[in-house]
């Protein structure tokens, strides 16, 4: 499950990061035009790329750290063993 989230947000990086440099370069008003901004295009589609998937990133790595710890304590607490027997 993680790794087709991982690919997906892969995706969403590189889609991000495309549109990022090609809105840079239309604001700018051509690829003739590059020169009046601030940065180079690239930056500004790894900044875009950065604000999309960085936190879908951190959140998947805390989703991936949190049922790593939890999965065996559900599993001792849900087992037959760990139940207290009914006093009939």
């Amino acid at each position: 499950m993680q790794s087709t989230l991982l690919i997906v947000l892969l995706g969403v990086f590189a889609l991000a990061y495309h549109f990022g440099c090609k809105r840079a370069v239309s604001v700018a008003g051509g690829a003739k035009q590059i020169r009046t901004l601030h940065s180079r295009p690239s930056y500004y589609g790894l900044y875009a790329a950065l604000w999309t998937g960085l936190p879908a990133l951190l959140l998947l790595g805390r989703e991936t750290l949190l049922l790593a710890t939890a999965s065996p304590w559900l599993m001792v607490t849900a087992s037959p063993a760990a139940r207290p027997r009914a006093v009939a």
